[in-house]
């Protein structure tokens, strides 16, 4: 999730908030001081100072973020969120929210399925009928000597 916030499409607008709340923390930390500070530093400078810290922040932020997981899963209780959002879903709205993640590989799952699907097939065939030995199968309309047969185990032609 903070991946997302602080290098997503909208990272922008945390940057902006994240300078806003920066600029409103210095200035509530200067407090009465403030009128002073601005006169000592000059306007231009005191501003660039506070973009400065928010400049600091942000670049120290991604090092320091994992210390805020556990706060932030916790206060944001997304797990229960969601689980409880998930188990409210009939069938097909669940299937709508899962098929969108498997799409972009529907025709890899498709191809792996039957990929396996005909090992294994091979693999019974060998096994439950003790191979190819004198013994002439259909495959795909061929038999395995290349003789065309008229069914499993037919002698060919």
């Amino acid at each position: 999730m903070w991946t997302s916030i602080l290098t997503g499409p909208r990272s922008d607008k945390f940057r902006q908030m994240l300078d806003r709340h920066t600029h409103q923390f210095v200035d509530k930390m200067a407090g009465k001081l403030k009128p002073f500070v601005k006169a000592y530093l000059g306007e231009m400078e005191f501003l660039q100072m506070k973009d400065d810290i928010a400049a600091q922040i942000m670049e120290e932020l991604p090092k320091h973020i994992y210390h805020s997981y556990d706060y932030t899963a916790e206060a944001l209780k997304m797990e229960d969120t969601l689980c409880t959002a998930m188990k409210g879903l009939t069938y097909l709205e669940f299937e709508g929210v899962l098929h969108p993640v498997f799409e972009e590989d529907e025709l890899k799952l498709i191809l792996v399925g039957a990929l396996l699907g005909a090992m294994v097939g091979v693999f019974q065939l060998l096994v439950m009928f003790g191979g190819v030995e004198n013994e002439t199968y259909v495959i795909f309309g061929d038999s395995i000597d290349g003789h065309l047969a008229t069914g499993c185990g037919a002698e060919s032609a």
